[in-house]
């Protein structure tokens, strides 16, 4: 849920543009679904990474949506790899967890380290360093001069 909301709070109205095929019709949409098969801490950070990695390497395919005489609107795919367009990531955020432990902050924090926390906080960042979402879980406030 949290990966959701931020990933979503993250993205701006260019990249929901990017996958509309026809407005109001037709539109790209797009999963990503993740399996853990270790987990050391920082489960949102390693997940955005690879959600990251994954939508920098997809390739949509060209499409030219047709309108039939009965008025439908009908999808007609490019043939060839040459016709394809790379997914924009620039506004797809990698997500950075802090954690307090008693008066420090670490970033990246170990699942030993996330097991002593007093605080959790992660944080969306895009690769233009805009911080567009924020997830506070679990534990005490965090004041904003604390962390900046």
């Amino acid at each position: 849920f949290a990966m959701n909301r931020m990933l979503g709070a993250g993205m701006n109205e260019k990249v929901y543009e990017s996958l509309c095929i026809k407005e109001g019709h037709q539109c790209w949409n797009l999963f990503a679904d993740a399996v853990i098969l270790d987990y050391d801490g920082s489960l949102l950070d390693a997940v955005s990474i690879a959600t990251y990695a994954a939508l920098a390497d997809t390739a949509l395919p060209k499409v030219k949506p047709v309108t039939t005489q009965t008025g439908e609107v009908e999808i007609d795919f490019f043939d060839g790899i040459d016709e394809c367009q790379l997914f924009d990531v620039s506004s797809v955020p990698i997500f950075v967890t802090l954690v307090q432990i008693g008066q420090r902050y670490v970033v990246d924090p170990l699942a030993v380290e996330e097991a002593c926390a007093c605080a959790r906080l992660c944080i969306g960042v895009t690769s233009a360093g805009k911080v567009c979402s924020t997830h506070k879980s679990e534990g005490r406030s965090m004041h904003p001069t604390q962390v900046v």
